[in-house]
């Protein structure tokens, strides 16, 4: 159970290693309106300035650009947060936002969208 253990810890600490060491993710802006976010089902037209609510249906942030890997493919969203010390944009992930009843959902907390990465463009 012992080796079992240390296997397992040895394994986290790796991945936590590689983790903080690899390379920065650069994004670009969607700047066709017409270009799909695929995780959503919507365009980036439809996408931009929309809001972002939590479970309870408060408004959280507003939507400013999308972002991507390239300039056709939709991987973040660079947003606005309400209810913010944060004069900067951060960086949200489509892992942790979804569609539901035409609205933008997250389950994030308060704490866990100001720990956001800034989006520095």
């Amino acid at each position: 159970m012992l080796k079992n253990t240390i296997i397992v810890a040895g394994a986290l600490f790796a991945t936590t290693a590689m983790a903080q060491t690899a390379a920065p993710v650069r994004y670009v802006e969607l700047e066709d309106d017409k270009a799909s976010v695929a995780a959503l089902g919507l365009t980036v037209g439809q996408v931009e300035d929309m809001d972002i609510i939590d479970n309870a249906g408060n408004k959280v942030a507003e939507i400013e650009e999308v972002l991507g890997s390239d300039a056709d493919t939709a991987t973040a969203l660079a947003i606005d947060l309400e209810a913010s010390d944060i004069d900067d944009d951060v960086l949200i992930d489509f892992g942790a936002v979804e569609l539901v009843n035409n609205q933008i959902v997250t389950s994030l907390s308060a704490e866990a969208l100001a720990a956001l990465p800034i989006w520095d463009d």
